[in-house]
């Protein structure tokens, strides 16, 4: 692919431009990074407001990106009922938020406590007031509801609450460019769809652009980049024309070669104040927050190759986003309000009309009242433009009857809400009444002042607080042990175990590991999976490299696998193969897209495709096994090396240069890390190095279920890596020479655990020593054993999944899973998680977590500077956290934070999904990895880190990180200080520094 060079990148920007683009930069500041699909990179939706407290960021992408920001009410009314959020968390939460007031109610003292208690679990009981009539109606205690009525027609309640019709004219005046863009207004005022029509244009130029080999023809000339190529294609299409914009074709050609002057120009045009640009930028960008989340990331990728050919940035976006909204609501408002389409036009028009506007608007979005319909000639609505004199007539002599028809309304809704809250807090009607109106009026007060959409912080606050006080609990038979091992009462058992495995933190470790140690003598770890060494890695024969590490760090050095020496003549027939392979597809997608050949294809060879199809949907393992044997002939075992040893300046592809390799202080340092980190007292004769991955046809969120440490890639790489570097005697050298003797008869031996099969591979057994084949033949059956047993554990939580019992064979179950093309949901992947355990094996052995927790070794009694645990908390613990907050935000929205139904996505340029064939970028989590049908299988919380350490060490170890003081204390995720000098668990506060948290 050819690099093409900035132009102009020498040469100073104009004062002007910069400024735009450094407005442009701010704006984007709320749009969060979002990756190519196909290394998924969990990450939290809201990352560009983690500046902000978390209540306080949820409020602002409630503006910015319209989503939810907690779960809804109605689910955590079901965890209240099931126990899961207890009583005592309740209470306690809302002892956080009521006041020390309360009322009394025919005799009985209500606190507002209780109250506030009472519309939590059984809701504030108030309805829509178009509802309002027919839910009277429906109620059989007529004579209570209208004694009520009559109590609150002189209620000064309802004198604060009354409504006007001039309330939606100057509502939207002041929400004009600050709460919604100008093709917003258009499209929910005008009922035109300006917003619908401006991003599909956008969207339509956006995903050709940034096609990433998909594409059967590719869009030409993206080369001169984005705006550029738009601009000089946009002349040639006809979609302008075709939407009624006047002279499109000298419109476009008219417009700055430069798209900071596009910008500018249509701003100024539009009439919009510069202090709202910013925010008016915000707004735009969040229009489509999947395709600028991957513009953002790419346009700062100095090394990626598809920006280095194809340019394009947000301010390219932006200038052809606002050229179309100039456009389209110029044409929208002169054919609907007979004005020009500008910021000033539309709030002088909203000034000068406002009863007449808001008779229009109340009719287009509740739908007048039928006493005012039957006085109106509706007729007036629908005519273009909107004949605005007679509507502001009709409004005139409407107001009053109007007015009043609103406000009975209204009186009935807070009739109907006080008649639900005394139900619920145990008085009657005729309870409330004999107090007059005062008590009447502070119970509707209480009620409008924690209305139900202010009910979530409390109720997250609730649902965590019942979390890690009956989480801790679960601790203390394995506490007590450890005491007395600590204090000297109790000697460890110091044994050479059969085993050591060290495996991912990640949560579907944690059941794997259970198992393993329940078979036989293995001793198992947790370390982050990309095993403290990032590097960049090169696969034989594949066409990309990958970056094995966390998306935190950058690396700066490269693996290459390649065929062993004594391979040469397998290794010419392996790339010939592989070679008429990919000719054999080429073809084949050649044909398919041709204009003419899918017409004989169909004919020809289109049973084989279907045969496919219902072979991996109806009977996915009989038919991969037919499929393997047909390849069979065609397939060459290679066995293959990863270099880890440094060559200096080696070019390999890539904008400038990268190291080849490590030199051997490098991998002694990698090594001497993952030993003194996990803490080993000893080693066995065989301990493993297990990556993880996952394996899943049909399935383009496969990625997300890879490791995320390994930057959404299979883990294996960085196990071959580390197991060479520790098997090196020159690496053992240096590391006896710092006091850390690894046996001799010790080898490490690098594997993966497919978490969607439950298999374990095992690599580069041609290093193995003859000395230790019996032992790798006792370890492969124990891990296949460990494998059945958990599959049977983790599958009947599938809901699709029937109990496994007797001997059914719970592996080959799983297997099928991963080949089933109708498979929605292979497996639950990180979905469920709520905690990150840093500490030592002996803390959670035994416990079963349910897969549902981060397990990290870490020995603080042997890292007395925490150097190490400031590499866990700065590191794992942070991917832990962009985890957590990608299932968090994908649970309570997944339209809007996660990727909705897995049944309508459409993979597109290789780089995302999108509904149907047009549409946002989905980002987050689809509905099947965090729901179970309509309910949460993930429950989403703030990530629980649970430290082994003293609560001094953690405090210094923040103290030195901004990034760390901003997430804790703005909580965004919890501390917890399992404290060594005490072994009692202390929840850290943002102002009140640590609270005990019995056990």
């Amino acid at each position: 692919m050819a690099i093409v060079e900035e132009k102009n990148s020498d040469k100073p920007m104009d004062p002007q431009r910069e400024e735009l683009q450094s407005l442009v930069k701010k704006a984007s500041g709320p749009i969060s990074h979002y990756w190519p699909m196909k290394t998924f990179i969990h990450h939290n939706p809201l990352h560009g407001l983690e500046g902000l407290h978390f209540e306080e960021a949820i409020k602002e992408a409630e503006k910015i990106f319209r989503g939810d920001g907690y779960l809804q009410n109605k689910e955590n009314r079901i965890y209240y009922k099931k126990g899961r959020i207890t009583e005592e968390a309740l209470n306690n939460a809302l002892d956080e938020v009521s006041k020390d007031t309360s009322i009394s109610l025919g005799g009985k003292n209500v606190s507002h406590h209780e109250f506030l208690k009472t519309i939590f679990i059984n809701g504030t009981g108030k309805v829509a007031k178009d509802a309002s009539a027919a839910v009277f109606k429906s109620q059989s205690n007529q004579s209570e509801l209208q004694s009520l009525i009559d109590a609150l027609q002189n209620s000064q309640k309802i004198d604060e609450n009354k409504e006007s019709l001039k309330d939606y004219a100057n509502r939207e005046r002041d929400e004009l460019a600050t709460k919604y863009t100008l093709a917003e207004w258009c499209e929910q005022s005008l009922g035109i769809k300006v917003g619908f029509q401006l991003n599909n244009e956008v969207i339509k130029w956006v995903s050709g652009f940034l096609d990433e080999g998909h594409a059967h023809w590719s869009m030409p000339m993206r080369e001169k980049s984005f705006y550029a190529n738009w601009k000089e294609l946009a002349v040639e299409d006809t979609s302008g024309s075709l939407s009624g914009i006047p002279d499109w074709k000298n419109k476009i050609k008219s417009l700055p070669d430069l798209p900071e002057d596009t910008i500018s120009q249509c701003m100024s045009e539009l009439f919009i104040p510069k202090d709202l640009w910013i925010g008016y930028f915000s707004l735009h960008l969040s229009q489509l927050a999947g395709w600028t989340g991957f513009l953002k990331w790419r346009s700062e990728q100095v090394k990626y190759e598809w920006q280095n050919a194809f340019p394009i940035d947000l301010t390219q976006y932006l200038a052809v986003r606002v050229f179309y909204e100039k456009e389209m609501i110029d044409l929208a408002c002169r054919t609907k309000l007979d004005i020009p389409g500008t910021y000033n036009s539309i709030k002088d028009f909203l000034e000068k009309n406002s009863n007449g506007y808001g008779l229009y608007k109340d009719s287009q979005t509740r739908g007048l009242p039928e006493a005012i319909e039957d006085s109106v000639d509706l007729s007036m609505f629908d005519q273009d433009p909107l004949p605005i004199n007679d509507i502001n007539q009709a409004a005139f002599s409407l107001i009053s009857k109007w007015e009043q028809l609103r406000n009975q309304q209204e009186i009935i809704v807070q009739a109907l809400t006080v008649m639900h809250l005394a139900k619920h807090l145990n008085v009657t009607v005729q309870d409330i009444l004999k107090g007059g109106l005062t008590p009447l009026n502070t119970l509707i007060g209480w009620a409008e002042e924690f209305p139900e959409s202010m009910h979530g912080p409390v109720w997250l606050k609730a649902l965590e607080s019942s979390f890690i006080n009956g989480f801790v609990k679960r601790f203390s038979p394995n506490i007590e042990n450890l005491k007395k091992i600590d204090s000297g009462e109790e000697k460890p058992l110091v044994s050479r175990p059969f085993s050591q495995t060290l495996f991912c933190i990640d949560v579907r470790s944690e059941n794997f590991r259970r198992k393993l140690e329940e078979i036989d003598d293995h001793e198992t770890f947790g370390y982050a999976g990309f095993f403290g060494i990032p590097l960049c890695y090169q696969g034989f024969s594949d066409d990309y490299q990958t970056d094995q590490c966390p998306v935190l760090l950058i690396p700066n050095n490269l693996i290459i696998e390649k065929p062993r020496n004594d391979h040469a003549q397998t290794t010419q027939h392996f790339l010939e193969r592989k070679k008429y392979g990919r000719d054999a597809h080429t073809l084949l997608h050649d044909l398919k897209e041709n204009v003419i050949t899918p017409y004989i294809m169909v004919e020809a060879i289109g049973w084989f495709f279907g045969f496919r199809l219902f072979g991996q949907t109806l009977h996915p393992k009989l038919f991969n096994k037919g499929l393997t044997w047909l390849k069979k002939p065609f397939k060459v075992p290679l066995a293959t090396s990863v270099t880890v040893d440094k060559k200096e300046n080696t070019d390999v592809g890539k904008e400038g240069t990268i190291q080849t390799g490590f030199n051997l202080d490098e991998q002694a340092r990698f090594v001497e890390n993952a030993i003194r980190i996990l803490g080993f007292t000893t080693f066995s004769r065989l301990i493993l190095l297990c990556g993880h991955g996952s394996t899943s046809d049909n399935n383009p969120f496969e990625s997300a279920l890879d490791c995320g440490a390994c930057g959404g890639n299979h883990g294996s790489a960085n196990a071959r890596a580390l197991a060479v570097m520790a098997n090196n005697p020159e690496v053992r050298k240096i590391l006896a020479e710092k006091g850390l003797e690894i046996p001799a008869d010790t080898h490490f031996l690098p594997a993966q655990h497919d978490t969607t099969t439950d298999e374990i591979a095992f690599f580069d057994l041609e290093n193995l020593p003859a000395t230790h084949q019996q032992d790798l033949s006792k370890l492969q059956r124990d891990f296949k054993e460990a494998g059945e047993m958990n599959s049977r554990e983790r599958l009947p939580r599938m809901p699709d999944e029937p109990e496994l019992t007797g001997n059914f064979n719970a592996l080959n179950r799983a297997k099928i899973r991963s080949m089933d093309w109708s498979q929605v949901r292979p497996e639950w992947g990180l979905s469920g998680h709520t905690a990150f355990i840093a500490g030592r094996r002996k803390l959670t052995q035994g416990m079963d977590l349910e897969g549902r927790t981060f397990l990290h070794s870490y020995d603080s009694s042997k890292d007395p500077d925490g150097n190490a645990l400031e590499v866990i908390m700065t590191a794992p613990m942070i991917v832990g956290q962009w985890i957590n907050m990608e299932h968090y935000f994908s649970t309570v929205d997944v339209n809007v934070y996660g990727a909705g139904s897995k049944a309508y996505h459409n993979v597109v340029g290789n780089v995302g999904v999108m509904f149907g064939t047009q549409s946002d970028l989905s980002i987050g989590l689809p509905v099947q990895t965090v729901m179970d049908g309509e309910k949460p299988y993930h429950e989403p919380m703030r990530l629980f880190v649970i430290i082994e350490a003293p609560r001094k060490m953690i405090d210094a170890i923040i103290s030195k990180h901004e990034m760390l003081q901003g997430l804790i204390g703005n909580q965004w995720l919890h501390i917890v200080s399992l404290d060594r000098e005490d072994m009692e668990f202390y929840q850290r506060q943002p102002t009140s520094g640590w609270n005990h948290i019995a056990r």
